[in-house]
């Protein structure tokens, strides 16, 4: 998992404010959480001792920008963006990556990546995910 919380603090838009979006792709998916999404934040939730209102979650086909910054999750007030391929290829832990930002935006939780929290919960994946 090391490999992915590496690849994920790269690709990922730090973003606490409510930062400008710029699709490169169609979007997939815009709308509630559902199936192996829901399960994912659970586990996030559990593994932080947190419980928040669920996000809006909007899936693309390809990298957007994020701010200015060309990235595969982003979480703009109230929402996790994240990319389709990027999901599959990490099994998911992109958006548990980007759960953890929410949640910590949320909670007034220290958002940056020093945090322990990302290691520890923002790698949380499944072996079988699906879109």
């Amino acid at each position: 998992m090391k490999n992915n919380a590496l690849f994920l603090f790269i690709f990922c838009c730090d973003c606490a404010t409510s930062p400008t979006v710029v699709f490169h792709g169609p979007i997939i998916y815009e709308g509630p959480l559902y199936g192996d999404f829901i399960v994912l934040f659970n586990k996030v939730e559990n593994c932080m001792g947190k419980r928040v209102e669920w996000p809006y979650l909007v899936v693309t086909t390809e990298p957007f920008e994020c701010f200015t910054i060309l990235a595969y999750g982003c979480t703009p007030k109230g929402k996790i963006i994240v990319d389709a391929e990027k999901l599959i290829e990490t099994k998911g832990a992109l958006f548990s990556h980007e759960s953890v930002h929410y949640i910590l935006a949320l909670t007034k939780g220290e958002d940056a990546h020093n945090n322990p929290l990302f290691e520890t919960c923002g790698t949380i994946s499944l072996n079988n995910f699906h879109l």
